[in-house]
């Protein structure tokens, strides 16, 4: 089976899933990737969109962005809708830096979701929790000075240094279970 792993990532952390995801899938026996990299920027031509094309799945992974993939990975979905670039079953796979809630991550997969083109099938789906960046931690710091009684900036904050070490191991390690159960070794689920 042909598969493109495509990402975008601002911190490194969904960077780091799709690296997982490139080395797992690779050591799958009947598999090819035939593209591997961040979302290309501007239209789909040339070599590229026929990469695209050859996929029977697209691995697409994002960061999230105001609960939803970031805009990166939405435009390619958009981008991919138009044409016949499109594989035609997708697994997404994500960082979020609020974690530990499935809630919170099922909301993100499922509006990610909604901008797939009709004729995609989300196959499967993995979220975890990811560092933010120190522009967050500001953030929440001048809510707590301008409120030291604001118990949701205390959280936000501690929430921001407990996503320091994030994706650890135990995010890669379930990462990787995920991978190998989504998809079948012999031919790749063919």
């Amino acid at each position: 089976m042909k598969y493109a792993i495509v990402y975008s990532s601002r911190t490194g952390n969904t960077r780091q899933l799709a690296e997982k995801a490139f080395e797992v899938l690779g050591e799958r026996e009947g598999g090819e990737c035939v593209y591997f990299g961040e979302v290309p920027a501007g239209p789909l031509e040339g070599a590229t969109a026929q990469r695209f094309r050859e996929a029977e799945i697209l691995y697409a992974g994002f960061w999230t962005d105001k609960g939803n993939a970031d805009s990166g990975i939405l435009s390619l979905f958009k981008e991919l809708g138009k044409t016949d670039n499109m594989p035609p079953e997708i697994i997404l796979f994500g960082t979020a830096g609020f974690g530990a809630d499935q809630a919170y991550y099922d909301r993100i997969i499922q509006a990610a979701a909604c901008e797939l083109p009709e004729s995609v099938k989300l196959k499967a789906s993995f979220m975890c929790q990811g560092k933010m960046q120190q522009g967050v931690l500001e953030r929440y710091r001048s809510m707590l000075e301008a409120n030291p009684q604001d118990g949701r900036a205390k959280l936000m904050v501690d929430n921001y240094h407990a996503a320091l070490t994030h994706p650890d191991g135990t995010d890669m390690a379930a990462f990787q279970h995920f991978l190998i159960s989504s998809v079948p070794a012999a031919g790749m689920g063919e």
